[in-house]
């Protein structure tokens, strides 16, 4: 439990449970009467009514003004979700599912973050989130330049476990054909089984002729930024915030993950951790009524962390048990891929 949050008794834990449980069901709110016939406390609807005001009071619901029932806030969600979820278990053919769509004909990482974003986001109904391991600590496999017209370069770095990323290059004068084979061959020689930071480096002190030497540059310059740069981000279900979300704050919320605004939302990768957001505890104004349900997986040495934004009135322990499990499918696929 978070530390402001005081324990409460057990009546009224039970009757915080039933408005979270009962709003999330109907997307109404919930009444004294509504109270008692779910909880079954065997007290007046007069003790019950005072004990909601006591929560009210409290901070944990709230009373909206057209209706006489309470609705829970984020702080009500809160203790929920520390203190009153429960825990419950997929069923197996639920598993099953999950396995056999990430375990498909998959032979790149990139192309399983795809799938384990589509699978979150079908199964939780919500939007995804699946953001790759950071690539600095990954060794290189190879680098390859695809020209782009003038003077300016695709650098794709290729990982020895699966990974790879992309850089432009901005040279400045046009190279040859000769000049960008020349320099990826020696390049080559020189970055198989480093890090991106390391292979930065080697190329950066390496001397060359004077007609790679551009190239060799604008290669040492793009390592860096692909040394510096965080893990990729792939989105799921994206058009699901339509659904539950007004249109505007929807559109700002799609403007966002789509100029790649999404990594300050994700907390750091803690595989058999979940991390669950509420509200404002996003720190996000366009987000203020959504949460973040996340936790870890693991690649190797490597982690990166998988997600779900949805909104605050969602079934957290099925979202919750749903996002575990797929994160640790998704860390046995990945150990055999690696293998």
């Amino acid at each position: 439990m978070t530390a402001d949050l005081q324990p409460l008794d057990e009546r009224k834990e039970r009757i915080l449970r039933e408005i979270v449980e009962s709003y999330v069901r109907q997307g109404e709110p919930v009444g004294s009467k509504n109270v008692a016939d779910g909880a079954d406390l065997g007290v007046s609807s007069a003790t019950i009514r005072n004990e909601m005001a006591i929560l009210e009071r409290e901070g944990y619901i709230s009373h909206p003004h057209t209706s006489a029932g309470r609705i829970p806030t984020d702080k009500g969600y809160r203790y929920y979700v520390d203190v009153l979820a429960p825990k419950p278990a997929l069923e197996p053919t639920q598993r099953r599912e999950i396995e056999h769509f990430l375990a498909g004909a998959v032979s790149a990482l990139d192309e399983l973050l795809e799938r384990t974003s589509q699978v979150l986001a079908d199964l939780t109904d919500y939007t995804s989130l699946a953001a790759a391991p950071v690539g600095h600590e990954s060794t290189l496999e190879r680098i390859e330049l695809v020209r782009l017209g003038g003077s300016r370069l695709l650098l794709v770095c290729i990982g020895d476990d699966g990974w790879h990323d992309e850089r432009l290059v901005e040279l400045g004068v046009e190279p040859t054909d000769e000049g960008i084979a020349q320099s990826v061959r020696i390049a080559n020689s020189l970055v198989a089984r480093k890090t991106a930071t390391e292979a930065a480096r080697i190329v950066a002190d390496t001397v060359v002729t004077s007609d790679v030497e551009a190239v060799f540059r604008g290669v040492s310059a793009a390592l860096l930024a692909v040394a510096r740069a965080g893990g990729r981000v792939f989105t799921g279900g994206m058009s699901k915030l339509i659904v539950w979300e007004p249109a505007d704050t929807a559109q700002r919320v799609l403007e966002m993950l789509d100029a790649g605004g999404v990594e300050p939302l994700l907390p750091a990768p803690a595989p058999n951790a979940m991390t669950v957001r509420i509200g404002r505890e996003l720190a996000f104004e366009d987000l203020r009524d959504l949460s973040l349900i996340a936790t870890g997986y693991r690649f190797g040495k490597r982690a990166g962390t998988l997600g779900v934004l949805g909104p605050t009135r969602m079934d957290y322990p099925t979202v919750m048990s749903t996002v575990a499990e797929v994160a640790a499918t998704l860390s046995r696929v990945l150990r055999e891929l690696s293998r």
